[in-house]
């Protein structure tokens, strides 16, 4: 029997062989050839939001877009106000809601912000936690608010023991790494065949974007 594709649920350049993925693309620029996009105003690059919000909207309208994102707040590096961080936000789940389409969230010191958005926003079906490497009781309230959780090659490996695998996606983001080898050494950590990993992250990737 062939193996389930490989998932690079967010990446900034090729996927990787054998691999499906979500390559992000910046609002403005010329669109990747890429089988699934997602496009989003990064917390750290808020310039000119409401010009670059539009493109998106264009893009969703489309059809050429598979989620809104990467978007969402960070208390650490953003040079922007967190009001105005959680206002560019809140216009990017509309678009999600408008489109129906998922949410591929950065969030940095703010998931108690992030939830209380999900809560006030039930049209939106999926929200992602991209890059996700925080503390457990986090991890715990996002699961129990329906959240799923993306891990790079850095996750810590409680993150991914605690994280049921129908929650779970993986990704490269821009480190460089190789989808596969991720996805052996987190078979390992989880004490999982191969095989069944690649198969049970396949099927959250298709509910969510097939």
């Amino acid at each position: 029997m062939q193996s389930a594709p490989l998932v690079n649920l967010h990446c900034h350049s090729d996927p990787g062989a054998d691999a499906e993925g979500i390559l992000s693309a910046e609002p403005g620029n010329r669109l990747p050839d890429a089988k699934r996009i997602s496009m989003g105003l990064h917390p750290w690059r808020l310039q000119d939001w409401r010009e670059r919000l539009a493109q998106i909207e264009e893009a969703a309208a489309n059809g050429v877009l598979s989620a809104i994102g990467e978007c969402g707040l960070d208390r650490i590096r953003s040079s922007a106000e967190f009001s105005t961080q959680q206002e560019v936000f809140e216009a990017q789940i509309k678009l999600a809601e408008k489109f129906n389409l998922p949410l591929i969230i950065h969030c940095v010191r703010a998931v108690p912000e992030i939830i209380s958005a999900s809560k006030h926003h039930p049209g939106v079906k999926y929200w992602i936690m991209h890059g996700f490497n925080s503390k457990p009781q986090l991890l715990v309230d996002l699961l129990e608010h329906g959240f799923y959780l993306s891990y790079g090659p850095d996750v810590k490996t409680d993150l991914l023991i605690q994280t049921p695998i129908d929650r779970m996606f993986l990704e490269t983001d821009a480190s460089g790494e190789d989808i596969s080898c991720h996805y052996y050494r987190v078979a390992q950590i989880i004490q999982t065949d191969i095989g069944e990993l690649r198969k049970r992250l396949y099927e959250n990737f298709q509910l969510i974007f097939l």
